[in-house]
């Protein structure tokens, strides 16, 4: 089986090792999935620091100690933190779409020669 992209030349494939045939429905991004797993590891990310800081309540509340004006800025800097980046990976990582294709004309071609006939299937999609 030949194959043949636009405005490239034709590939060989073997006969054997195709079932079925898909084209590329683009690609896509992955930034929102970035963004929410970002924040949610900023959140963890906060709430540790927070504990080492010897925060009650982590991000949530305050403490006893001096440094109880740092609980709630934890969770203030490292949530969006997080999920910015969060969003910039999820953006740099993508996927490719892949769906069925239908083949929209066929054609039949007969090409005799003294050794053999030669049978051509040509499908456009």
């Amino acid at each position: 089986m030949l194959v043949q992209p636009e405005g490239k030349p034709a590939e060989a494939l073997p006969r054997g090792a195709t079932t079925r045939l898909e084209v590329s429905g683009g690609s896509r991004h992955h930034t929102l999935l970035g963004l929410g797993a970002g924040a949610v590891v900023g959140f963890g990310v906060g709430m540790i620091l927070a504990a080492r800081a010897g925060c009650d309540s982590g991000i949530l509340g305050d403490s006893g100690n001096e440094d109880e004006h740092l609980c709630g800025t934890y969770g203030i800097v490292a949530i969006p933190a997080g999920a910015a980046l969060g969003a910039v990976v999820g953006r740099l990582i993508s996927s490719e779409r892949w769906r069925p294709s239908a083949a929209s004309g066929a054609a039949l071609r007969l090409t005799p020669s003294r050794e053999s006939l030669t049978l051509w299937v040509t499908l456009a999609f």
